[in-house]
C-alpha cells in the first residue's frame, strides 16, 4: 500500500495529455502501479502479515453476501442500450462472476462449486464474444490491435509469473 500511495503521490501533478512530456515519462506511471501491485502480491504471498488460519466453508454467509450485493445494485440501477448482451450487460455479469468468484475462494464454499466453474467458462466466452463484436463491427484486424488484446489480457499473468 505504502509503495502504490508513493507512486501515485510522487506522480500527481503529472498529467498525460501533457504533449511535452517524453513517452518514458508518460509510461512510468502505469510502470509504477505495475511495480507497486506486484509488490503487494509478492508480499502477500511470501511473507504475509499474519498466520494462516483454516478457511470455514459457510454457505449461508456467500449466500448473505451476495443478496446484500443485489439489494445495493438495485438501488443504483441504470440504463443501458436495448440490445441482447451489450456491452453494459456483459460487463455487468463479468462483474457478478468475479464477485462470486472472491466470495468461494474467501469462504471456501464447496458447495458452489461446480456454479463457479460454470461462471469461469462464461466469463471467458463473454471476454472472447465481446472482442469478436469489436472486430465485427470496427473492421480493425491489424496487428497492432491484436496484439494490444492479447498484451492487455495476459500482461498480470506473465508478470505474476516472473515474479514467483
Amino acid at each position: 500500500l505504502t509503495a502504490w500511495l508513493g507512486a501515485e503521490a510522487g506522480f500527481y501533478g503529472v498529467r498525460q495529455e501533457d504533449e511535452k512530456q517524453s513517452i518514458g515519462l508518460r509510461a512510468l506511471r502505469p510502470a509504477a502501479r505495475l511495480a507497486s501491485v506486484l509488490f503487494l502480491c509478492f508480499v502477500g504471498e511470501c511473507c504475509p502479515p499474519h498466520l494462516s488460519e483454516a478457511k470455514t466453508q459457510s454457505l449461508d454467509t456467500v449466500v448473505f453476501l451476495a443478496l446484500v450485493a443485489l439489494v445495493w445494485t438495485a438501488t443504483h440501477l441504470t440504463a443501458c442500450e436495448p440490445s441482447v448482451l451489450s456491452r453494459d450487460q456483459t460487463e455487468e455479469w463479468k462483474g457478478w462472476m468475479q464477485l462470486l468468484f472472491l466470495l468461494y475462494h474467501y469462504f471456501h464454499c464447496q458447495q458452489i462449486y461446480n456454479v463457479v466453474r460454470v461462471f469461469v467458462s462464461s466469463y471467458f466466452w463473454m471476454t472472447g464474444f465481446g472482442n469478436t463484436l469489436f472486430f465485427i463491427r470496427t473492421g480493425d484486424f491489424s496487428p497492432t490491435r491484436i496484439v494490444n488484446v492479447l498484451w492487455r489480457l495476459n500482461l498480470l499473468t506473465l508478470c505474476l509469473a516472473a515474479v514467483f
